[in-house]
């Protein structure tokens, strides 16, 4: 990246571009995926540089910090001076506002569903996005200006707004990278069900991150419409106590029928395939907003699938599961204990 259209970038970043430099910041993003990239890691890194500095007095330090890491060793005196002043001007500017704010989270705005709910939001792109239970989504209080990126934890549907192309939008969630191409789909990581899926309903979207846990490189696929992606999370010695083939990576071509009881979830519809117990169990809590216990871990690796209407409750699930599998369940001080009846029965996961 030459130093002169650095400087535009960095200058984009910190909101003090002129018209003219806005322009071209946003032209030379949008020109190719290397370049949008190259801008997003220029973007992550100028912020993670500035959080490191709410406790730092000594800006010129913390100016060459940033240079150190980000602007080659053979950069001219002059561009140096040029983009320290635009740093320290920057710096400067956002000491007086942590001395007046004292808290650094204001810089972002930050939703909680609770257990037992849903909530559906408009983001200040236009975007429509549709949040399961136990689910938090945290964005930039600029969000839509210089950049457009959401930190999820949970489920959430997106509807990307299409009147900000030239402002990529970017997902992380469970250690990935989701940018869209124009679309709407949903993602799902959930950090106790150690696994991540994203489903397309519309458009096209890329993943980026360590797509085989096993071997821990990183890699990047495309999803296309009518696609569902699901990586396991889980560690190999929890797969293997699990009984179940690892599969670090799947990607399959679904019909628009099975998107729909896919998205369920937000009409309140239950939707399971293949699914280990304590996975089921993790969104029964979610769903219902109560404690579930299973009293033998063994429960946990047991498989299942199926499809529950929305007037279906915790204790129906349960009861169908019961047909098929020796438990027992019992409701004690707003918990719901469940026993194995049997040790030694033991349902094997599909292949």
């Amino acid at each position: 990246m030459e130093n002169r259209i650095k400087g535009i970038l960095i200058k984009y970043i910190a909101g003090n571009a002129s018209d003219e430099e806005k322009h071209l910041a946003k032209q030379w993003i949008a020109e190719n995926e290397a370049q949008e990239k190259a801008f997003a890691r220029l973007y992550e890194n100028w912020h993670q540089q500035l959080a490191q500095q709410y406790t730092i007095i000594d800006t010129h330090k913390a100016y060459d910090r940033f240079v150190e890491e980000n602007i080659p060793v053979k950069t001219s005196y002059t561009w140096l001076k040029y983009a320290a002043s635009i740093f320290l001007l920057c710096a400067i500017t956002l000491s007086a506002y942590i001395y007046q704010q004292r808290n650094i989270k204001i810089a972002y705005q930050e939703l909680s569903v609770p257990r037992g709910k849903t909530q559906k939001i408009t983001l200040p792109d236009g975007t429509l996005v549709i949040l399961n239970a136990g689910t938090k989504l945290s964005y930039n209080k600029d969000f839509g200006s210089t950049e457009r990126t959401v930190f999820l934890d949970g489920e959430a549907f997106f509807d990307i707004a299409k009147s900000k192309t030239d402002i990529p939008f970017i997902i992380h969630a469970a250690g990935f990278t989701v940018r869209d191409i124009g679309t709407a789909f949903n993602v799902k990581a959930y950090q106790e069900d150690g696994i991540f899926e994203t489903a397309v309903k519309e458009g096209k979207i890329s993943v980026e991150g360590k797509l085989n846990q096993q071997d821990g490189e990183e890699g990047k696929v495309f999803i296309n419409a009518n696609q569902l992606l699901k990586i396991n999370l889980k560690k190999q010695s929890e797969l293997h106590q699990a009984k179940k083939v690892h599969t670090p990576l799947m990607i399959t071509d679904v019909k628009p029928a099975y998107l729909e009881e896919y998205n369920g979830w937000q009409n309140n519809l239950l939707m399971f395939e293949n699914n280990s117990f304590q996975e089921i169990i993790n969104t029964l809590e979610r769903r219902f907003n109560v404690e579930i216990v299973l009293e033998d871990p063994e429960l946990g690796s047991y498989y299942y699938t199926g499809t529950f209407k929305p007037s279906a409750d915790v204790f129906t699930v349960l009861q169908i599961i019961k047909e098929t599998t020796p438990i027992t369940y019992t409701l004690q001080e707003k918990r719901i204990i469940v026993k194995n009846t049997n040790q030694l029965y033991h349902q094997k996961p599909k292949p």
